[in-house]
């Protein structure tokens, strides 16, 4: 029986799963069973014998679930060829930590802040709002720290929140303070 690791992959949406298989007779595929907090198990994924290893990518109604994976042999006999691997996937997303901003002054582009923080655990996809007019306004959607130019001297309300898939987490805010030099 080969050994099967399921894994969160950091700073992504997908669960990675890899076997060794020491048998290099044949030409061997492999098809990926998968479980849903103890639902049949279905037919995933499958993958030549060069390929032992594969991502597979957290659907939104997996959240707060196990998900259980075993690996058959897809051709011949269609043996079970590992034990079982789990994963949990976190109830909610979680939003981003410790946001920080920095602010300059450029001529002829204004006053610009740059905000930042650390990643939220497994994900990296962020929506930025800024309070504009008492409104909440989504200015971006990115992966990685935002810069927002041609500010006014004044308080700039930003709100971070981790996305995947069309979930959003609870937003971290922060107040950057924009002053004339």
């Amino acid at each position: 029986m080969i050994r099967l690791d399921a894994h969160l992959v950091p700073n992504s949406d997908q669960v990675m799963l890899s076997w060794q298989d020491n048998n290099l007779i044949g030409d061997n595929r492999y098809q990926i069973e998968r479980s849903i907090n103890g639902a049949e198990y279905e037919k995933t994924l499958l993958r030549p014998h060069s390929n032992q290893s594969i991502q597979d990518t957290i659907k939104p109604d997996w959240f707060g679930k196990k998900i259980v994976y075993k690996v058959y042999e897809r051709f011949g006999s269609q043996k079970l060829l590992s034990d079982m691997a789990a994963v949990v996937i976190p109830d909610a997303l979680e939003p981003p930590t410790n946001l920080r901003y920095t602010t300059s002054y450029e001529e002829g582009v204004g006053h610009i802040v740059t905000t930042s923080w650390d990643h939220a655990p497994f994900f990296r996809n962020y929506i930025i709002q800024q309070h504009i007019d008492d409104e909440w306004i989504r200015i971006d959607k990115t992966n990685m720290n935002y810069i927002n130019m041609h500010l006014q001297p004044g308080e700039h309300p930003f709100r971070i929140a981790s996305h995947i898939n069309g979930i959003i987490s609870t937003p971290a805010e922060i107040v950057a303070s924009v002053y004339t030099e």
